[in-house]
């Protein structure tokens, strides 16, 4: 069940994040016009003027399964949806809420995703969420990459199939992978080089830190600051490492 599901990433993820009073939020399926073009789940930016409406819209398929465990935490809580509305509760200036930057946004929802996989109830042991976590990561930066290949280094169909051969992949998805990324070009980028910013800064500040390093206090740091460049969120980070 979605809101069962967000609301137990809700409490799994008290130790993780800063907590965020509760927001309200609606969710519904697509219409079955839009089944076949838009993705599992999708968070709708709720307005500045009334942030604490929020939305969520499923596209609940056969061949969905059980991906929309990790895109509910990506697009809901503690991923843009939380991400959002605590941004707001800062109350920052209304240029500031208006204006995103999708490394960011996409970089923190993809980062803290991958971290529900081992939150799985129903499968305890670590290394279920390890290879479940693994393979997305896999995925992700296969697109990435593809992306790469076909939009700056000329890549053809034949060298997408050759690509996924040899990287253990189906060839027969390469048209699919293709046509996804001449339409939105350097779309993956902004997920996994965001995630690997956020990775980065989180390993910076560990070994920096040692014992002293709290992961909530961590993330209240990425949080405050809003949407914005990695070059400031580094100089934030720098200034919270300095303190301790």
């Amino acid at each position: 069940d979605p809101d069962e599901t967000l609301r137990y990433f809700e409490e799994e993820f008290k130790s993780i994040v800063p907590t965020l009073p509760r927001f309200e939020y609606n969710i519904s399926n697509v219409h079955e016009s839009l089944q076949d073009i838009v993705s599992p789940a999708f968070y709708m930016l709720a307005p500045i003027d009334n942030y604490k409406e929020n939305a969520i819209r499923l596209n609940i398929t056969e061949d969905v399964g059980n991906d929309l465990w990790s895109t509910l935490c990506h697009e809901g809580i503690p991923g843009h949806m939380y991400q959002r509305n605590y941004y707001l509760q800062t109350n920052p200036s209304p240029y500031r809420a208006i204006m995103g930057h999708m490394g960011y946004t996409e970089g923190w929802a993809t980062y803290i995703q991958f971290m529900s996989y081992s939150l799985y109830p129903d499968y305890t042991h670590e290394v279920y969420g390890a290879l479940c976590r693994l393979n997305s990561e896999l995925g992700l930066i296969l697109q990435a990459r593809i992306d790469l290949g076909v939009n700056y280094e000329g890549w053809n169909k034949t060298e997408v199939e050759n690509y996924l051969e040899q990287s253990g992949f189906d060839k027969s998805v390469a048209e699919d992978i293709i046509n996804y990324v001449v339409a939105e070009p350097a779309n993956y980028q902004a997920y996994v080089i965001g995630w690997l910013e956020f990775e980065e800064l989180r390993d910076k500040a560990q070994t920096a830190l040692g014992d002293k390093f709290d992961e909530i206090a961590f993330h209240k740091v990425l949080l405050d600051a809003g949407p914005c460049p990695f070059s400031i969120l580094e100089t934030k980070v720098d200034e919270y490492i300095n303190k301790l």
